[in-house]
């Protein structure tokens, strides 16, 4: 799989239904939905019990496929767009991540141009994807309702999980949840019933388009995240430090410390450090040769 251009499965156990696209462009990306018929047997692409990155075989997958060619006719694209620049999502711009257009809708529209009542029923199943600055959450924006969905996120830090999920502030039921963990696994939830009870023929595949969209865009930032490394600890010698050369005054005791008679304190000092010499100052300290520092030892 190519790391650049990622690609969702959304199945079951037994085949795929929605297979998920994203193709980084130069300026932002264009996402792809596609959905394969439930009533046809799935060639491509693989299904979970194919070689996926994900080995589970859960009711529903989440899964990232390493052969995304396609090999099925049976598959039929359902919505294609272009993520807008990243700067478009804050103030002073409006904040629209993409338009959610189904294929079908647009296609109404190009293939009617001068039927404004088939224009007027496409527009109604297009959708707008925004971000808000304010309560820093991603809005599904629906003509069919009069105020927007939210996509609301939850982390699970201990069980590396992520929750997205499509709310609306006058049904105390979700329209649809997507949940992934750290492996690639999820589950995709949708009440069909909700579904219907809103005017809206490819609501579902609008709200699926919608999570998707939010959560490659969150595993993206995710991944741009990078931290420094710690600071490298200082490595601390036992040793002692390197001394500057004895001074010419003292250089006599050094010479005489090999002799016989010598100050016993002067030849222990010469042991401890060949070619240097620590002497002991008034109050008993080891200190370096220095003038100012040490005390003569007569010998």
């Amino acid at each position: 799989m190519d790391k650049d251009a990622p690609m969702y499965t959304l199945s079951s156990t037994t085949q795929p239904f929605y297979y998920f696209r994203v193709n980084p462009t130069s300026a932002s990306a264009i996402v792809t939905l596609s959905r394969h018929d439930p009533a046809k047997i799935c060639k491509g692409p693989p299904s979970s019990g194919s070689t996926t990155r994900s080995g589970s075989t859960r009711s529903s997958i989440l899964s990232i496929p390493l052969s995304p060619k396609f090999a099925d006719k049976h598959w039929q694209e359902v919505l294609s767009t272009s993520l807008e620049a990243s700067s478009r999502r804050h103030r002073p711009n409006d904040g629209l991540v993409a338009h959610l257009a189904p294929t079908q809708a647009v296609k109404i529209m190009a293939d009617k141009p001068e039927d404004e009542g088939a224009a007027y029923l496409a527009e109604l199943e297009c959708a707008r994807l925004v971000w808000d600055d304010d309560s820093s959450s991603h809005f599904l924006v629906h003509p069919a309702l009069a105020t927007p969905f939210c996509v609301t996120v939850e982390r699970c830090a201990a069980w590396s999980r992520v929750e997205y999920t499509l709310e609306h502030h006058e049904s105390p039921n979700h329209l649809a949840r997507l949940t992934r963990d750290g492996t690639g696994v999820g589950y995709l939830e949708v009440d069909t019933a909700l579904a219907s009870k809103i005017e809206s023929y490819f609501l579902i595949d609008v709200a699926v388009a919608a999570l998707l969209t939010v959560a490659a865009s969150d595993a993206r930032a995710a991944a741009a995240e990078t931290f420094e490394p710690p600071p490298t600890l200082p490595i601390w010698s036992t040793s002692r430090p390197p001394l500057r050369p004895l001074q010419p005054r003292y250089q006599r005791h050094f010479e005489e410390a090999d002799e016989e008679g010598a100050d016993p304190r002067v030849r222990d000092l010469r042991r401890r450090e060949p070619g240097r010499l620590w002497l002991q100052n008034e109050k008993g300290q080891e200190v370096e040769g220095q003038e100012t520092q040490a005390r003569r030892v007569e010998v």
